[in-house]
């Protein structure tokens, strides 16, 4: 029989609770470490040429044979970026508000709405509606 090492830790309130294995604990930390490498690195977050074939295939909607520099593509993807971290995180913020942890996509919804964005969802938001 394999017994379970279990390691006490107290929270701030005097609550005790057991990390079984420090499984919760060894996974924890691995996200930790992988947010401040994230954090900490300038590189695109999205893969170059998976950006590059979704811009271009957009761009055929509109005109076929068309061509974009590198450093335009480069502009793009990190306006995209950009604005994409931003949306996860205030959405994230909503979900924290709303005491959880799990996103749903009502809170993407709440923060488009709020920014006074179009949302592919619920139509066009026009600002001055609340």
């Amino acid at each position: 029989m394999v017994r379970n090492s279990r390691t006490p830790s107290k929270k701030k309130n005097g609550t005790t609770f057991y990390y079984v294995n420090n499984v919760k604990l060894a996974c924890t930390k691995k996200m930790i470490g992988q947010m401040n490498r994230l954090q900490r690195s300038t590189d695109t977050l999205i893969p170059r040429l998976s950006f590059g074939r979704v811009v271009r295939e957009i761009m055929q909607d509109y005109m076929d044979d068309l061509k974009i520099q590198l450093t335009a593509l480069q502009a793009i993807q990190e306006a995209a970026e950009t604005y994409l971290v931003q949306l996860f995180t205030d959405s994230y913020k909503c979900s924290r508000h709303a005491k959880r942890v799990t996103l749903y996509a009502k809170d993407m919804h709440l923060v488009l709405f709020l920014r006074g964005e179009s949302d592919p969802g619920f139509g066009t938001v026009k600002r001055g509606t609340i």
